[in-house]
């Protein structure tokens, strides 16, 4: 059995992080029964100061029988750390899954320059190289550029890119030259049975899930709900990632008319997540970039029809029944959109939950993403 070996920030049982734990999971739990798995990761969830309570730090723990991870602690993953996981584990294949990672992306990179290892490496960048992710946290992410680039890792690697439009942001940073893979985000699979929802028109109940920073653009959601007229509830959930900008929002929040009311549940572990999902009539997403959006598809995996930018792969929603993607310039759409949705009759609501829900488990149905990983990390 050939052996795979995951570098990720952070992965189960964190969840702060969203769709990069999601991501690794769902390959992980995949492709078990065909390749042995480990894990190298951080012991403690984002944001997080303390050691995860439940898990042993710096030795391997098995999840299953083949997959095995390692949750270092901040003072275990220095070079020489890294080097010995990868010489311990003689891996078939290295999978980075992070642009901007000095212990879970450069140094298993160095590593794998300074010692001349023909394992192949695989980068996933995970959507860090959209145009509007770039644009925060610049300065640190030239200096991260200047030394991919002068170590020559792009030259070494092969970049996993998830769509397109990946694919066109790795070529636009790296070159042209550089060799890339394009296969879709591994979703999750497991789809339960449609529930649906009292929805009276005039009421609208909206959901907002992510971490809460600038590219996911909760302020524009914020700014948005206070130009519409109907009755609006909106659930925010998620950490906060960046305090300034979650005081910009609940500034915002305090403000609101008296038809909009706001509450905050802070972040939440994935497995309460579906249960959320059907509290809610539509899911809102105005983000700067997604590669794929896990947050999105699991909404509409539980039957709910989103509003998003369209700066993520899920293209031509209103012409499915199962939402809109609106350009971050036709702020006015968005607004529509939502009075639209609260005007919703039980029938219409009902119809774009069956369209959400028929159009997921289309697209379980239709891709065998399993078989094209592993050609991926052979």
């Amino acid at each position: 059995m050939k052996r795979l070996l995951i570098f990720v920030d952070w992965f189960l049982p964190g969840y702060k992080a969203g769709g990069q734990i999601q991501s690794c999971a769902n390959l992980a739990y995949a492709l078990k029964d065909t390749v042995e798995i480990f894990i190298v990761t951080s012991d403690r969830d984002m944001g997080d100061d303390q050691s995860y309570k439940e898990v042993e730090t710096d030795v391997w723990t098995l999840l299953e029988p083949t997959i095995s991870v390692k949750y270092l602690k901040p003072e275990n993953r220095g070079y020489q750390v890294i080097k010995s996981i990868i010489f311990s584990v003689e891996p078939d294949c290295i999978y980075l899954n992070s642009m901007f990672s000095l212990s879970f992306t450069l140094l298993p990179l160095e590593a794998c320059n300074k010692n001349f290892f023909k394992t192949r490496v695989v980068l996933a960048p995970r959507g860090m190289l959209h145009v509007g992710a770039l644009q925060y946290k610049r300065i640190k992410k030239k200096v991260f550029f200047r030394i991919f680039k002068l170590r020559g890792f792009q030259k070494k690697l092969l970049f996993h890119a998830t769509d397109q439009t990946e694919e066109a942001d790795i070529k636009k940073i790296f070159g042209k030259k550089v060799a890339i893979a394009a296969v879709k985000d591994f979703p999750t699979v497991k789809q339960d049975a449609l529930k649906f929802l009292i929805k009276n028109p005039g009421t609208l109940k909206c959901l907002f899930i992510s971490r809460i920073c600038p590219t996911k653009n909760l302020y524009f959601l914020l700014t948005t709900l206070k130009q519409v007229t109907g009755r609006v509830f909106l659930t925010i959930a998620g950490p906060v990632e960046d305090e300034k900008y979650w005081d910009k929002c609940t500034s915002l929040i305090a403000g609101m008319p008296g038809n909009i009311t706001v509450q905050y549940i802070g972040p939440l572990a994935n497995q309460l997540l579906p249960d959320i999902y059907r509290q809610h009539h539509l899911f809102f997403l105005p983000t700067f970039g997604e590669n794929f959006g896990h947050v999105i598809f699991d909404a509409l995996l539980n039957g709910r029809p989103v509003v998003i930018s369209d700066n993520t792969p899920w293209k031509g929603l209103p012409e499915k029944g199962i939402g809109w993607d609106i350009s971050l310039n036709e702020t006015q759409s968005f607004g529509n959109a939502i009075e639209q949705a609260v005007g919703w009759t039980q029938e219409v609501f009902d119809s774009f939950c069956t369209k959400s829900w028929t159009f997921a488990k289309t697209y379980l149905n239709g891709s065998d993403l399993r078989t094209e990983y592993i050609k991926l990390f052979n």
